[in-house]
């Protein structure tokens, strides 16, 4: 040390060092400065190549000059304090005469013949150089690059932390089981929420859970530990106390479970992947009970409703239509030909007549009409239709419903009426999205109504035409329609503040994601009925 601080006393020239140091300074693999302790300007003496090579820099760019002038701060820093720190710790050097360590520090570095700043990470190592009288003559300056090392840390911090929230935050349950006993090791937020518990790392299944191993549950989980063979489940059900009350609730759920394979090849747990499917289900069921009670009220009614499509040239019936006609519910797929076999012979070739006009304008049309069934029955029937018409504008097929107005028509007082009732017998559809706001009215909507489709669009439902609800229970009542189609008789009101009766039929309407977005209602006033049946 003595040698080096003899060999290092500056000359005018800033004599180089000692010829066999500088060739062991030289050859250092990190940056290194030689600097005077002429606090506060720290003049660089000599540098290193690798010191020229990581700086970008000539020998002319730096020696003589003050540290801080040849690697000045960074003006767009105002983070890290790059330039105060190294500038604290020389004078901390000075000052204590000993060794000082700066890790994993900023400091910017000048691109030189521009004003930009690269972006540098640095081990920075001070040790002070003294005579043989303790005086610090030099200062040796190590830096160690750290930048890639940062880099490589940063980029691994952004990878884990976007697991990490794709894991933790994924819309479905996931996680991993260890051991025999099906150990959790892991689980995301949507597992704790499913089974509304918390701190569940290091306890089994059959702990938290108990009510599974009675259903099969870890003999499951068992199989695929031992055989490394996937399980998978579609709507599976498990009864479980999820609010820790004593109450069993009953969760369908989508299960996926693999095996979890270490490196070494050896099953040492299972992944599991669930998906809470007990909406959909309950939804699905609630719909199936609604289409059985609207196949019931149709059969009370006499109501049966039908499409017909051009293309494939058959018409497809509502079990109800078929047992007016006097068929089977499950030969359900019949031809127009076969319907036009049932027409009364007297009204065939008005009824052509209708369906050929109805063709020219292709607007919503009803017919009147009798069918003679197979055991020789003649009923008296009333229907209504629409077309529907492709994405080019061309008619692809029709559909309606179709009311056996039979026991109307025996009637003597009902023979009397029966063209006023016909004539208020009609069929409105309305569409709505999920807050109950209109944005489909046909013109039957408008007969019925007397509302146009200009003053109807844009309107809620329930506040334009319910004379029972308020407005402020819309959204419980839209809440009640999403779970099922249903039918009823209400009383409703008129443009001009009468009210009146119909029979509505209320259809949910879901996107490709099974999400509620609003309503179809189809409604027919039955005015003239009640007043029949009232007589």
């Amino acid at each position: 040390m003595l040698l080096i601080s003899k060999c290092l006393k500056p000359t005018k020239k800033l004599c180089p060092l000692h010829p066999q140091f500088d060739h062991l300074f030289q050859i250092l693999p990190n940056p290194g400065l030689i600097l005077l302790p002429d606090a506060p300007k720290f003049t660089i003496i000599a540098v290193n190549k690798a010191t020229l090579e990581s700086t970008n820099s000539l020998e002319e760019d730096l020696i003589g000059k003050g540290i801080f002038e040849a690697f000045p701060e960074n003006p767009e820093d105002k983070v890290s304090n790059g330039v105060e720190n190294l500038r604290n710790s020389l004078n901390l050097v000075i000052a204590k005469k000993d060794p000082a360590t700066i890790p994993f520090q900023k400091y910017d570095i000048p691109i030189r013949g521009t004003t930009k700043f690269e972006v540098k990470y640095a081990n920075i190592q001070i040790i002070p150089i003294k005579d043989d009288k303790n005086n610090i003559t030099h200062i040796l300056q190590s830096v160690e690059d750290v930048t890639d090392k940062k880099n490589i840390e940063s980029l691994l911090k952004t990878e884990r932390q976007r697991f990490n929230d794709l894991y933790l935050n994924a819309p479905f349950c996931m996680g991993i089981l260890k051991g025999t006993n099906h150990v959790y090791e892991m689980a995301n937020n949507s597992y704790l929420e499913l089974i509304n518990k918390r701190n569940i790392i290091g306890k089994s299944v059959k702990e938290l859970l108990p009510e599974s191993e009675d259903q099969g549950l870890n003999e499951i989980l068992d199989k695929v530990y031992k055989t490394g063979s996937a399980f998978s489940a579609k709507e599976m059900l498990i009864k479980f106390d999820k609010e820790g009350k004593g109450t069993i609730l009953e969760i369908y759920m989508d299960v996926l479970l693999q095996p979890h394979i270490e490196i070494n090849g050896n099953i040492d747990g299972v992944f599991f992947f669930i998906i809470d499917v007990t909406e959909k289900v309950v939804s699905r069921k609630k719909i199936e009970a609604s289409e059985k009670s609207l196949k019931e009220s149709q059969e009370v009614g006499n109501l049966g409703n039908w499409k017909f499509n051009f293309a494939a040239g058959i018409s497809i019936w509502s079990d109800e239509l078929c047992r007016i006609y006097g068929l089977l519910p499950s030969d359900n797929i019949h031809s127009y030909e076969k319907w036009l076999s049932f027409i009364h012979p007297e009204d065939l070739n008005e009824l052509r007549g209708n369906i050929k006009e109805s063709q020219k304008t292709l607007c919503d049309f009803s017919l009147n009409f009798r069918i003679v069934l197979e055991d020789g029955t003649a009923k008296h029937i009333y229907g209504k239709s629409k077309y529907t018409f492709n994405k080019t504008g061309e008619p692809e097929g029709i559909y309606g419903i179709a009311l056996d107005v039979t026991e109307l028509i025996k009637s003597k007082e009902k023979v009397r009426s029966q063209s006023n009732l016909l004539n208020n017998i009609t069929q409105a559809a309305i569409s709505t999205n999920a807050f109950g706001t209109i944005n489909f009215w046909n013109t039957a909507a408008t007969e019925i109504y007397g509302w146009t489709a200009e003053e109807a669009l844009g309107k809620n439902v329930i506040s334009l035409i319910s004379t029972e609800q308020k407005e402020i229970e819309i959204t419980d009542i839209m809440e009640k329609l999403s779970l099922g189609n249903s039918s009823k008789e209400f009383v409703v009101k008129h443009k001009d503040g009468h009210t009146f009766s119909v029979f509505t039929s209320i259809s949910p309407i879901y996107d490709k994601q099974e999400k509620f977005e609003g309503t179809i209602e189809v409604s027919m006033d039955i005015t003239g009925r009640k007043k029949e049946e009232k007589n």
